[in-house]
């Protein structure tokens, strides 16, 4: 267990406290308010109506999900080894994959169950067809993000990074992916991407932690900071921009088609060029 931190890593750990800071005030500030103006919880103005979501245990549970959340990331930032074998570096794949689905489960499960109840019919799975996808602006969440690469790519920023923190040019699982030539690793890295990571984050960073923040701090309050946390919990300098800017069109698409279907398939896509490129990139 190495605690001697290169550069890159303590403004990692930095950045990820801060995003879980300003994910929190929100939530303590309104909790403040109430027990100084002793406010009671109102009925719905329909009776039989059920109460909006998210409810009080929805944010319970979402500040509990930003603090363990945090905690593991963190700590996976403290303790990572100096040098990975192919073994470990599958195990660590193969435990985030599981870490993923244990953390977020039951945000799915939960986001599931207030589709399926009609309780708010912008907030989860509702189907959602091709034309309105590209009406909706589709193509300007995947985009962006690529061009911004592009921009730091020519600006040479991703050396010049490397050069004075010695982070990584690419994102590490991305470099593991490229360097391993192992299938079964390969295969792995691609499903956590493409299949689990949209889903799972989807639910927590657009679903829960947007529609907490917006509820007491407004949307462009709850859009800045849901994504500055998105691409903090990546722990990726070079990539921290891109991430950011694809968070915010991904709010804005959830916004417009009020509905979770959109930014996950756009997650997914996203996804699926960067880990195409990789593969494109290391056989060529």
């Amino acid at each position: 267990m190495d605690f001697n931190l290169p550069l890159y890593n303590q403004i990692n750990l930095f950045l990820l406290v801060l995003g879980m800071v300003l994910s929190i005030v929100p939530e303590f500030v309104h909790g403040i308010f109430c027990l100084v103006h002793r406010n009671e919880p109102r009925l719905p103005a329909i009776p039989g109506v059920l109460p909006p979501f998210p409810t009080v245990w929805d944010r319970v549970w979402t500040l509990f999900f930003i603090t363990l959340v945090t905690g593991f990331v963190g700590f996976s930032l403290l303790v990572k080894d100096a040098e990975l074998t192919a073994e470990s570096t599958f195990g660590s794949i193969l435990s985030s994959i599981f870490a993923e689905i244990v953390l977020y489960l039951p945000m799915v499960l939960r986001m599931t169950i207030v589709t399926w109840r009609g309780r708010d019919n912008g907030l989860g799975f509702h189907m959602i067809s091709p034309f309105q996808l590209f009406k909706c602006g589709f193509l300007y969440v995947i985009i962006p993000p690529f061009v911004v690469a592009a921009l730091m790519e020519q600006l040479h920023l991703p050396e010049l990074l490397h050069e004075f923190t010695l982070t990584p040019v690419n994102q590490e699982v991305m470099e593991i992916f490229q360097e391993s030539g192992d299938p079964a690793l390969r295969v792995s890295i691609a499903i956590l991407a493409i299949v689990i990571a949209p889903v799972v984050e989807e639910c927590c960073f657009r679903g829960f932690l947007y529609n907490s923040i917006k509820q007491h701090a407004g949307i462009i309050a709850a859009t800045l900071i849901s994504s500055f946390f998105f691409a903090a919990i990546h722990t990726s300098l070079v990539a921290f921009l891109p991430l950011f800017v694809f968070a915010v069109f991904q709010c804005e698409l959830y916004r417009k088609t009020h509905s979770l279907t959109a930014p996950i398939i756009a997650h997914a896509v996203f996804n699926s060029i960067s880990v195409l490129a990789a593969f494109l990139l290391t056989d060529s």
